[in-house]
């Protein structure tokens, strides 16, 4: 035996490894658009897998797990920007707000509540007609069917041009539309019908 593998030092034991044992690239490759296969041919492919051995009934039910995640994934992060519930900023929602139109989407601002007034705003401003008296920015959402009432009492307060104003910052997901007239006396091309309202931590002297 000793003799034996002085002459062949790629013996080993009396037993060689099974090639089977080794994956090699090639195999790798073949086994990627195997999984491409199986996606569009699903039942076809069930049965040809049953009729493997178990050792590659295991690798590929592996691999169509793995490469099925990675898939998910992947559609998760390229759906990022336009999705359901997809997690917009201002500049992108109206810099292209038809791609959100009719979707539920998930956006970060703030809220004003007045005389006549439920919109979510980009950004909230000073008035100039009373001292730190607050009012919403340029870019906003009507807030179809109002808010919370626990929402509303957790809001700041306001009365410096007499009705009570409330304010605040907050995370939106809802219902978007464009095209319309919405609000008060449709005077809002944009309107968001929200699903969910969060109460962020911010201040009126941040």
């Amino acid at each position: 035996m000793e003799a034996r593998r002085a002459h062949n030092p790629k013996v080993v034991g009396s037993n060689p490894t099974p090639a089977t044992n080794r994956l090699e690239w090639g195999t790798a490759k073949r086994l990627c658009l195997f999984f491409i296969h199986y996606m569009q041919n699903k039942q076809q492919v069930c049965i040809i897998i049953s009729c493997m051995s178990k050792m590659y009934r295991d690798v590929l039910y592996g691999l169509i797990i793995s490469m099925s995640l990675i898939a998910l994934l992947a559609s998760g992060c390229a759906n990022g920007g336009s999705g359901e519930g997809a997690s917009v900023t201002f500049e992108q929602l109206f810099s292209n707000p038809s791609q959100y139109n009719g979707k539920e989407i998930t956006i970060e601002g703030f809220v004003f509540l007045g005389f006549e007034t439920m919109v979510l705003s980009e950004e909230l401003k000073y008035s100039g007609y009373a001292e730190g008296h607050l009012v919403p920015g340029e870019r906003m959402l009507w807030i179809e069917g109002g808010v919370a009432a626990d929402i509303r009492d957790g809001l700041y307060e306001q009365h410096m041009m007499g009705p009570s104003e409330r304010y605040g910052k907050v995370l939106v997901r809802g219902r978007f539309q464009y095209g319309g007239q919405y609000g008060h006396l449709g005077a809002h091309k944009y309107q968001i019908t929200p699903s969910k309202i969060q109460l962020l931590a911010w201040s009126p002297t941040q």
